[in-house]
């Protein structure tokens, strides 16, 4: 097995569960999994993004014990990328509702 913890590894982690956390939220919002909950509908979507964030973070592991350097940096250029594009959609969405 090769080194885990190496830093383009580590960014992978973090790149992938902080991807992946908005990803499962907007799936909760998208498939309405709060609406109708009350004061749980918060707790239910922070949920469905927690879950999403654990499975990127074993995926992202299992994906850099096997694959090379190169290939774990481009994954971390791809995230982050994924993560700009996302925060920027929901900065947009809250300016336009408020």
């Amino acid at each position: 097995m090769k080194r885990p913890f190496q830093p383009a590894k580590l960014l992978l982690y973090l790149l992938s569960l902080l991807a992946f956390l908005f990803v499962g939220m907007s799936v909760a919002g998208i498939t309405g999994a709060g609406k109708g909950q009350g004061l749980a509908g918060g707790a239910i979507v922070l949920q469905y993004g927690l879950i999403f964030g654990v499975i990127g973070v074993v995926v992202a592991v299992i994906f850099a014990s096997r694959a090379s350097q190169k290939a774990v940096v481009t994954a971390n250029k791809i995230l982050a990328l994924l993560l700009v594009a996302m925060l920027v959609f929901v900065a947009w969405r809250i300016s336009v509702t408020s």
